[in-house]
């Protein structure tokens, strides 16, 4: 795409694998709320999803524990219906392709906490549907392939960090800069984290969840 005759200003989407920062000092459940809502909403086929969820290692495991709690009550079927949070994939070519990063992510060492494959909603009528459990992935790394490559369903990586200076870098370990999100109470760290992501847009999430 050519603008230079026009001066126009582009901007070209090009993927996302966007990042997620949580810090300990954010409340643990809206912590788990914002991270389903950029996992989980639309099947997961959102471009700006922050499906590389860093969390801080000192609250790693009452997060884990209570995210994949509340992952598992996630109903999967028709939208339409109320109480249904997840409904089908797209089509058959993008269902296998999930379905293959989930496979490659066992094969690279990651640990499946809920979900990881086809499931047949509750009603009848939609039987042979493409459906996928909501997953979350644990044990996952930065050089793995669902952390690289851009997924596009159900599927939620969660990767342990220490440092504001650590996640920062690794935040930007990515070809895909499209979004990012950082959960914390302090605002001096937010924007100082946020002016250090190089993303295309991001967002504080400031205990405004309920």
């Amino acid at each position: 795409v050519s603008t230079q005759s026009t001066g126009k200003k582009v901007t070209l989407e090009l993927g996302g694998k966007s990042p997620l920062i949580i810090f300990e000092d954010f409340n643990l459940r809206n912590a788990v709320s914002v991270a389903m809502l950029a996992n989980f909403f639309s099947q997961g086929a959102v471009c700006s999803n922050g499906t590389r969820v860093f969390v801080q290692r000192s609250i790693l495991e009452s997060f884990t524990k209570q995210l994949v709690e509340r992952t598992k009550k996630l109903r999967v079927g028709n939208p339409m219906e109320e109480g249904v949070k997840v409904g089908a994939t797209i089509c058959r070519m993008q269902y296998d392709k999930i379905l293959g990063y989930l496979e490659t992510a066992r094969t690279e060492g990651a640990e499946v906490l809920c979900g990881g494959g086809p499931i047949t909603p509750e009603d009848p009528e939609l039987a042979g549907g493409l459906y996928i459990e909501p997953t979350v992935l644990g044990g996952c790394t930065d050089d793995m392939t669902v952390v690289r490559e851009e997924i596009f369903g159900p599927v939620l990586c969660i990767l342990p960090f220490d440092r504001e200076d650590e996640v920062i870098e690794r935040a930007n370990a990515t070809e895909f800069g499209l979004a990012g999100a950082v959960c914390t109470d302090n605002l001096s760290r937010a924007y100082r984290v946020v002016s250090e992501i190089g993303r295309g847009g991001i967002l504080h999430e400031y205990q405004c969840v309920q």
